[in-house]
């Protein structure tokens, strides 16, 4: 029998209904809770006062909760609250947590697999990630590794892991070399989705250090994304 210290590898997701909203546990830890967000959530209060993760897993587990990561408002996926100030700290270093991705892009346009290196800089005023080739003034690395895990008929889908974790890294780095995720304006994508999500999302999240290892499905599940979890299965 599995403690919350002793992870199975593998949880299937809880949807607990509280006052604000309905969460997506996929694990509950003495240190840390992972869930799933929906697209279209903010991870953390914002200027627009909708309900936020942050503050429903607080509302669950019933205590401060401090951010240790964050998904864009249109991305999905897991993302995990720390519930004290020293593993919010352990978990933030670098190498203490491994975030993969899946991305949808524009099919038959990218090498099947490879290493994305940019710098980054954060343009607050209009609130995007600018790539370069070469270093500029405030610029900060930015590395992914990807490979191609899915060809469909007009989309390829990337398997993608982080090697930093900047501003808008992934949605950036892809509209840099021609290749914005699907239904991401922002950053060029044709058209917006009906549900304003991109189709980005985080899908696992592990944990090396105590063998802790969430995934999650996107929900509310689109054919689309259904169509990819049953070719990936």
């Amino acid at each position: 029998m599995s403690s919350k210290n002793q992870i199975p590898s593998i949880l299937t997701t809880r949807m607990l209904t509280t006052d604000h909203d309905s969460l997506a546990v996929l694990i509950d830890h003495n240190d840390w809770i992972i869930c799933n967000k929906q697209a279209g959530i903010p991870s953390t209060p914002d200027k627009s006062g909708d309900n936020d993760m942050l503050s429903i897993a607080e509302h669950y587990v019933g205590k401060t909760l401090f951010p240790v990561h964050r998904l864009d408002r249109p991305v999905s996926g897991c993302i995990l609250f720390s519930k004290t100030k020293a593993s919010q700290h352990r978990l933030s270093q670098p190498g203490a947590m491994i975030k993969r991705y899946l991305a949808v892009i524009p099919s038959g346009s990218v090498d099947p697999q490879g290493m994305l290196r940019h710098h980054l800089v954060h343009d607050k005023k209009a609130r995007k990630a600018r790539c370069y080739d070469v270093p500029v003034e405030g610029s900060k690395i930015a590395e992914l590794t990807y490979h191609t895990t899915l060809a469909l008929e007009r989309y390829d889908v990337l398997h993608i892991e982080l090697g930093t974790g900047r501003f808008h890294q992934i949605r950036a780095q892809l509209a840099a070399i021609g290749l914005p995720v699907r239904g991401d304006v922002k950053y060029g994508a044709r058209r917006s989705n009906p549900d304003r999500s991109i189709d980005l999302h985080a899908y696992q999240l592990i944990i090396p250090e105590s063998g802790t290892f969430a995934k999650a499905h996107r929900i509310p599940v689109s054919p689309l994304w259904e169509h990819i979890f049953g070719e990936l299965q």
